[in-house]
């Protein structure tokens, strides 16, 4: 079925009764996705995209041609900003003439509509949309990334490994999408501009650890600075911690010797119970090996 017909089959179902599993597979297999809202902070997709997602006030909701959802932050607004996305709009004022719903969502997507009733009064007005005109089919320019951090790589021999991570096996770059948006005249700079950011979210977080170890003007320096500073202080604690456990084990040596000798030397300064006693104290402190018997 197309996007008209599943709106049709979907118009006036009741709230908590929107779909049953049969339906869920078969709008996977027609490529439709199907996006409603729940509760009152949750919005739904169904279809070629399973999800449930927080939409508390609403929200936007960018889709990634890995059939990830992802919801648009002030933070990742920009880098995603090349995306298609669906809209969660919370107790919209209006959607026909007087009507009032807790839910509307919408899209830029070419979509159709249909409502979802709660006891007979509208709840829900939701969308239904095929996925390739969310991504319709583009020649991808020859790029590849690298599977463990993404990174862009020039086109290179198949299993060659990624100069940033070192790791091998490097993938089709498509597959991620939201990092770049082949078919755009601006996506070099989108591009160039989504790496920018990630790598300074990998900065920011490394460099949260490495400044617990400085304080005062330590804290002016450049991040490179500061990590080498953060490492000196971090082996001289190391090396500091090592030589008192070494202090603390030979402590504890040379009184396990003292207690040896001390047994050895009392051994029969005292009756038979008390040898008795005085030899299982030997062999706790010999750790079980009696060692030669005392004379």
């Amino acid at each position: 079925m197309n996007a008209k017909e599943w709106a049709e089959r979907l118009n006036w179902r009741e709230y908590r009764e929107e779909m049953t599993s049969t339906e869920e597979k078969q709008a996977e297999e027609d490529g439709m996705v199907i996006v409603f809202g729940a509760s009152d902070d949750l919005i739904e997709f169904r279809g070629v995209i399973r999800d449930e997602l927080l939409a508390w006030e609403g929200g936007v909701y960018k889709m990634t041609a890995a059939k990830d959802v992802v919801p648009v932050t002030d933070h990742s607004a920009d880098m995603h900003r090349a995306l298609p996305d669906v809209r969660a709009v919370w107790s919209p004022q209006t959607i026909d003439l007087d009507v009032w719903a807790s839910w509307e969502i919408t899209t830029d997507i070419p979509h159709e509509t249909f409502d979802i009733l709660e006891n007979g009064e509208l709840y829900c007005r939701g969308v239904v949309f095929a996925w390739v005109d969310a991504f319709p089919k583009k020649e991808v320019e020859p790029q590849e990334c690298c599977k463990g951090c993404r990174w862009v790589l020039k086109a290179r021999p198949d299993g060659s490994p990624c100069y940033r991570c070192s790791r091998a096996s490097p993938v089709n770059y498509s597959d991620y999408r939201d990092y770049y948006e082949p078919g755009t005249t601006d996506h070099v700079d989108e591009r160039n501009k989504a790496i920018t950011d990630f790598r300074m979210d990998e900065l920011d977080a490394v460099m949260t650890s490495v400044d617990k170890w400085l304080t005062g003007d330590e804290l002016k320096n450049n991040p490179a600075t500061r990590a080498a500073d953060a490492r000196e202080i971090a082996l001289k604690a190391v090396e500091k911690e090592a030589a008192r456990a070494e202090r603390a084990e030979a402590a504890l040596r040379e009184a396990a010797d003292r207690a040896v000798s001390f047994v050895d030397n009392n051994y029969n300064a005292f009756g038979e119970w008390d040898n008795i006693a005085f030899a299982n104290l030997r062999s706790a402190i010999m750790g079980g090996n009696d060692g030669p018997e005392p004379v």
